[in-house]
């Protein structure tokens, strides 16, 4: 004789679906929004390596600085930068470039303060 659930298992069937049913949507959730932030990481890259290609034999303090310029001009206007990028404008993320065009910034900062300059002139 084959024996049935009794109501109080099939209650808690039921809500060990609906646990596992929750845990995966939010899973999922989880695991589309990392996606889109991959896709504008991947968007902000490829303008950050196409202007390198464009800046290729220049000093590095110039590309640097033509660099940040480049991506905060992108970053005002994310429409043009997401057809030069070849992806939707949903895609680019303003925010992203202008902290990579800071970073770069700060980056041409420091160099300069850490240069050694000419000898101080001692007036007597």
């Amino acid at each position: 004789m084959t024996e049935f659930p009794s109501p109080q298992d099939l209650q808690q069937i039921l809500e060990s679906v609906n646990v596992a049913e929750a845990t995966s949507r939010a899973a999922i959730k989880e695991i589309w929004e990392t996606r889109m932030r991959l896709k504008r990481a991947e968007a902000s890259l490829a303008l950050l390596l196409g202007a390198l290609v464009e800046f290729e034999g220049e000093s590095s303090d110039y590309v640097v600085h033509r660099l940040s310029q480049e991506l905060r001009r992108l970053a005002e206007i994310p429409d043009a930068a997401a057809q030069l990028a070849g992806c939707a404008d949903e895609d680019i993320d303003p925010e992203l470039l202008q902290s990579i065009a800071s970073h770069l910034s700060g980056l041409r900062a420091q160099d300069a303060w850490r240069a050694t300059g000419a000898d101080p002139v001692v007036m007597h």
